[in-house]
């Protein structure tokens, strides 16, 4: 004897952001958290704007350690940054962003067998908020510098150019 039951997930049941399991169905965010699910073996897209002076940082929170894949694609849906674990949450990933326009947030869960309740986190980071001499990303906006030290910071595949006067 047993009893069997069955229950249909509606993407409204699934997360707040369904369907958004493609490019072309991705689910425009802003910067934050945002609350999801993943079900069996799913992908979730995301759509975010950002500029070349931009840097982005987007992580997982929340996330039961699983089989997942954290991935950033840009506007020709090329991966330009990425990270799949097994039995572990993937991020943060990082990365200086070098066109203005569209990229996409991939949140894969690769086994089909488990559920994954996670948090997305996704952080614009502006020149202010990157180091006091950006945009310094190639040699006609090299910062000025006066002579000691200076603290700055280097977001994934970005350069910082400097000025420095000297006879």
């Amino acid at each position: 004897e047993y009893t069997l039951d069955y229950d249909k997930i509606t993407p409204a049941e699934n997360d707040p952001f369904a369907p958004n399991s493609n490019f072309s169905d991705a689910a425009p965010v802003n910067e934050g958290f945002h609350d999801a699910k993943l079900w069996g073996g799913e992908s979730d897209f995301y759509e975010i704007q950002a500029n070349t002076t931009d840097a982005i940082q987007v992580n997982l929170e929340d996330a039961q350690p699983n089989d997942l894949a954290l991935r950033v694609y840009n506007s020709d849906q090329e991966e330009i940054v990425g990270q799949s674990t097994c039995c572990s949450v993937p991020g943060p990933l990082n990365k200086k962003l070098s066109e203005t326009g569209t990229y996409y947030i991939e949140v894969e869960g690769t086994s089909e067998q488990k559920n994954t309740e996670y948090t997305l986190e996704y952080d614009k980071i502006t020149p202010p908020e990157n180091d006091p001499f950006a945009p310094n990303s190639n040699f006609s906006a090299a910062a000025p510098l006066g002579e000691g030290f200076h603290d700055a910071k280097l977001w994934g595949g970005e350069s910082d150019f400097f000025e420095i006067q000297a006879n």
